[in-house]
Formats: C-alpha cells, structure tokens, sequence
C-alpha cells in the first residue's frame, strides 16, 4: 500500500535532511514536531517514562501546568507549514479540547496521533476522520498510533487497569470501521519487555484481525530523555541508562513466531533503532554506541505539556512562552548540543532511544 511507503520513506528523508543541514549548514527548520499536550493519562503503564510524574501529582495538578488551547494553536502557527506534527500525551484525548488541537494543525501540517484507545469513542472518531487527508500531498490526519502491550491479560497487568485491553481494542475496530479511505493509517505500537515478550505474535494476530496494516515494536528505554522536571537545565546524555535484559533465545522465538504471524496476517513489523537484530542485541549482549547516530537535532523539536521546548526528549532550552520557535531553533544553546552531537555521533545515554539509527544500515 502507498500509506505504508511512509514507513520507509520517512527515515531515509530524516538522514538526508540532517546531512544536508549538518555538512552543508543550510539553516532548515524543523521537519518534524513533537507536541506532549498532556501528561494527565488514564493508565498507568509499568514501563512509561512519566510514571513518576503521575504517580506524584494529580491529574488537576498536571492539567494546571498545561498550555492553553489558545498558547497550543500559537505554537502551532510557528511550526512550518506541510511537516509533520506529532500529538501525544499522556493520553492526549483526556483533554476535551484535543480534536479542536487537531483541526488547527491539520490546516497546514501533516499530523500524527499518539493514543492508547481507550476514549475512542463515536464522537471523537466522526470529528478525526473528518480532518483525514485526501491524498498523500493534502495536510490533514495523516496517521494514528494505538498502544497496546499484549494478551488481555498482560495488556491490562501492565497498563494497572482491568479491562483496559478491551476498551483499547473497541477503540482500534470503531476507529477502522468508520474509515472510509485509506487515511488515516493506522498502526499498533508495542514496547517489547519481559512481561509481554510471549505476546508478540498475538498482538500481531489481533492488528491482522482488526485490518491494521503494521505493527511498531518498540524497545523498552529506561534512559533519562523523558525528565520533564529539571526546569531549563540539560539532561546528562553521557550516562548509560540501565539495559533490560530478556533472554535472546526467548527473544528470537517469539520475535520468529511474530513474524510468521505477520506474513500470514499481511500486517508489516517495524523495529526500532534500524532493525530486527540491533533490537535483540539491545535486550542480549547491549548496543556499542559508536555503531549509531542520532539525527534528531537537525530534524526535530519537542514541546512539552508546559510549553518547555527540547531538542530531543532530554535537552531542555526553554519555553515557547518566552521564546519563538525559530529564536531555539536557530539559538546559541541549539548550535552548541548539534555541535556536541556531531562530534559524539550520539551520546550513551541515548541507547534504546528508538531515534537513533545505524550507522551502517544492514
């Protein structure tokens, strides 16, 4: 299918532009745009990175902190147009306002939703499918990611709430049902660990039988790019996160049988970090860091539920309430983390970023 070239597409065009802005110093805006709307979440993920955050403040604590609809769409209006905008949370549609968030940026970017499923309901899936793109050069919804991390069991064990899986798979089949087109394209995203490494091919077998045409595992990162508590300060990118380990053979296995399960299901898998074996070997014997780079701060910008703007999910450089867009991105503290990335290739403590991309590709 042509919605799916995007999968291949996508990393291919993120390395060119990084070399031609890195090698050649053309001063090119952001391609791609991450905005975090919210950290409020109605599940509770064992391996989520914000996990901490909420189990420390309340969902009326978080939401006090977060950007206005009206500072969002402002934002927005800086990014630049036709690139692609990424919306996520925490789960983004426990803001009432969010569909409203998405139809600003559909009307000049491509957008990309981020949701564990849950609060699709009727409504939310007739507003979405109305701001869909046409054809593959119109801006409009462009793409929707499900998270969903296993069997009925594992699935709800892991999120900590009971019958999450099943809300989360509704979610999934009312959305497929009520679109009419090709677009948006869907896909599941799964974050391989310990817990749900034997659900593979299930999760695999459930995107089949919800006509979801890929499945994105992605690696487990304990690292330290998705504090959101240190103000304006800069993470330690040279600090080796904690590895998680699962057996390889055990690894392998189920990574075989997910695979057979695609090619019986016609659903495509996606492995981060460019590829199946980089992914084993990050969960085995670990990742040399000198065998990948990153391209991120040539390519993509993130802010955060505050308004705070990163250069990647770690490096803060302040706020968007304070500063335009182009002042961060064209700023001192921007050239000087882009200059210390290029020397290093990429830091230690960016292991398991699923951003990271080989060096060599295999």
């Amino acid at each position: 299918m042509i919605s799916l070239d995007y999968v291949r597409l996508y990393p291919k065009l993120w390395r060119a532009y990084a070399v031609l802005f890195s090698k050649f110093r053309l001063p090119l805006p952001p391609l791609h745009t991450f905005f975090e709307v919210t950290y409020r979440c109605n599940l509770r993920c064992h391996f989520c990175q914000f996990l901490e955050i909420l189990e420390r403040k309340s969902p009326a604590v978080l939401g006090e902190t977060e950007i206005s609809l009206d500072e969002i769409r402002r934002m927005i209006a800086q990014v630049p147009p036709h690139t692609l905008i990424t919306l996520s949370g925490g789960e983004p549609l426990l803001r009432q306002d969010f569909c409203d968030i998405v139809a600003y940026a559909c009307r000049r970017h491509k957008v990309h939703v981020i949701t564990n499923g849950t609060l699709m309901d009727e409504t939310v899936t007739r507003r979405l499918m109305g701001l869909r793109i046409r054809t593959a050069l119109n801006d409009g919804l462009l793409w929707i990611s499900f998270s969903l991390q296993g069997d009925r069991k594992t699935h709800d064990r892991l999120t900590g709430v009971r019958g999450s899986f099943d809300r989360t798979v509704a979610g999934i089949r009312r959305f497929i049902h009520g679109r009419s087109s090709r677009y948006p394209c869907v896909n599941i995203q799964t974050v391989i660990n310990e817990s749900n490494v034997t659900c593979l091919s299930h999760i695999v077998e459930v995107a089949g039988d919800l006509s979801v045409g890929l499945c994105n595992f992605i690696a487990e990162n304990s690292g330290n790019h998705f504090n959101r508590e240190d103000g304006c300060g800069t993470c330690d990118c040279t600090s080796m996160p904690r590895m998680p380990r699962i057996d390889r053979g055990l690894l392998n296995e189920h990574l075989n049988a997910a695979d057979r399960q695609a090619r019986t299901s016609g659903v495509r898998i996606r492995y981060p970090m460019g590829g199946r074996k980089h992914l084993v070997d990050y969960y085995s014997v670990g990742l040399r860091v000198s065998d990948f780079v990153c391209y991120v701060p040539w390519t993509t910008m993130v802010i955060c539920a505050d308004g705070e703007a990163r250069s990647c999910f770690g490096h803060s450089l302040g706020s968007l309430k304070e500063k335009s867009l182009r002042e961060i991105w064209q700023g001192k503290e921007m050239a000087l983390f882009r200059s210390r990335l290029l020397r290093a290739g990429a830091f230690s403590g960016c292991i398991g970023c699923c951003m990271l991309q080989p060096k060599k590709q295999r």
